[in-house]
C-alpha cells in the first residue's frame, strides 16, 4: 500500500459504514476515532461512544485525518467536498443501499440497538420515542420517512455515483461478495477494492470474510441483509410507496421502486 494515503469510508446512514471500516482495517488502515459529518466531526472512544462533537462545516476538518488512517463518515455530496477529496492523498469509498432498506435498517437500529442508545443522550431519547409512540415498524418507517429524510441526503448523495475520484459500492453487491468470500471464492469487486487501495500483499477470500464480516460496532446478527423491507406490511406504508419523488430517487440509484412491494 502506498504510504501517505488517507481513507474516507463514506455512506448513506445504515448502508454499511462500518463494513467499509472493517475492510479498511483489513487492508492496513487504522481507526483514528474521528467520524466526519457535514457539520463537523464526532470524536469517539474505542467502543464508538461519542466523546465530543467539533462543529466545523469547513474543509479544514479533513486535515485532522492522519496518513494511513480512515474515517467512517456521512458526507453528503457537494462540489467543494468532492473537489477536496480528489486530492491525491485521499481515497474515498462510498457505499449505498436500496433506500427502502436504508429506512427500515435505520428504524431497527434506532429502536433495538443498545450501542446506538449508549452513544449519546439524544440517541437514548430518540430510542425511547420510537418505542413509546409507535406500535409497529411500519409506523416507525413512515415517521422516519416523513420527518427525518434530511438525515440521509438521498438526492445529494446521488452525485457521488458519478464522481470520478470516488469508488462507489452497492451494499447488495458487497454483501454477496462477502458471502462468496465465506466460501473461499474471490470476486472482482473485492479485487477492485484492494487495487483501489493499492494493497499489493496476497490475501485470501476466507480470511477476508472472517476478519471483516460482523466486525463493526453497529453490526446486527443474521444474514438476511438484502430486501428486508419486503417483510413489512406495505399497506401501512402508502405515504412512502405512493410518493412519486421518492420512487424517482429509488430508480435513480438503480433499484426497482416496486421491487419490494407485494
Amino acid at each position: 500500500m502506498r504510504g501517505g494515503m488517507k481513507l474516507i469510508c463514506n455512506s448513506i446512514p445504515k448502508s454499511g459504514t462500518y463494513l467499509l471500516a472493517a475492510i479498511a482495517e483489513y487492508f492496513g488502515f487504522r481507526d483514528q476515532n474521528i467520524r466526519f459529518m457535514d457539520n463537523g466531526t464526532n470524536v469517539v472512544d474505542a467502543n464508538n461512544i461519542l466523546i465530543d462533537f467539533r462543529a466545523d462545516e469547513s474543509l479544514t476538518k479533513f486535515a485532522n485525518l492522519e496518513q494511513q488512517s480512515y474515517a467512517p463518515s456521512h458526507l453528503s455530496h457537494s462540489p467543494e467536498v468532492a473537489n477536496h477529496l480528489r486530492n491525491s492523498e485521499f481515497r474515498h469509498l462510498f457505499i449505498y443501499r436500496h433506500p427502502y432498506d436504508v429506512l427500515y435498517a435505520y428504524v431497527r437500529f434506532v429502536t433495538l440497538s443498545k450501542s446506538f442508545r449508549a452513544q449519546s443522550e439524544y440517541n437514548a431519547q430518540l430510542q425511547d420515542r420510537m418505542l413509546s409512540l409507535f406500535e409497529c415498524d411500519e409506523q416507525r418507517v413512515v415517521d422516519v420517512y416523513q420527518n427525518m429524510q434530511s438525515a440521509f441526503s438521498f438526492e445529494k448523495n446521488l452525485e457521488w455515483l458519478s464522481e470520478p475520484a470516488c469508488f462507489s459500492i452497492r451494499f447488495e453487491d458487497l454483501y454477496f461478495a462477502l458471502l462468496e468470500a465465506e466460501k473461499g471464492k474471490e470476486t472482482k469487486l473485492l479485487d477492485d477494492v484492494a487495487k483501489y487501495l493499492e494493497f499489493e500483499k496476497p490475501w485470501s477470500a476466507s480470511e477476508f470474510f472472517s476478519e471483516v464480516y460482523g466486525r463493526g460496532p453497529t453490526f446486527s446478527s443474521g444474514k438476511a441483509k438484502v430486501g428486508r423491507f419486503a417483510s413489512l406490511d406495505t399497506s401501512l406504508l402508502k405515504p412512502l410507496i405512493d410518493d412519486v419523488r421518492f420512487t424517482e430517487i429509488v430508480d435513480a440509484y438503480g433499484y426497482d421502486p416496486k421491487g419490494f412491494v407485494a
